[in-house]
């Protein structure tokens, strides 16, 4: 399946991605199924590691993120650096406070 119909024209293509069949996806939700045992087992403090992770790889990727953002949408690159980017790493840092602490035990297992 091509990605087209971007801000770069009708037949532009941004890249490509794969069609699921049903077998696939089945497989695909039996795999997320088996890993989420151990994600539920996560403490409070991984979690919140995770998503500061992430949010760091945001930042160090930026370029990168930046590079698909504006062929995909056609946005000016410096909005995407300057503005949209940090905002998203910001945003992923302040949901990382919340991950630690805990909420009616969903937020995983005790750091104790």
């Amino acid at each position: 399946m091509n990605s087209a119909g971007t801000p770069t024209g009708p037949t532009a293509s941004t890249g490509r991605g794969a069609t699921a069949r049903p077998a696939q996806v089945d497989r695909a939700v039996r795999a997320a199924q088996a890993a989420f045992p151990e994600w539920a087992a996560t403490t409070r403090a991984q979690r919140q590691e995770a998503l500061l992770s992430l949010a760091d790889a945001l930042v160090v990727r930026a370029q990168e993120f930046a590079d698909a953002e504006c062929r995909e949408t056609g946005k000016i690159r410096r909005v995407v650096l300057e503005e949209e980017i940090p905002q998203c790493a910001d945003q992923i840092r302040f949901f990382a406070g919340p991950a630690r602490l805990p909420h009616s035990g969903a937020a995983g297992p005790s750091d104790d």
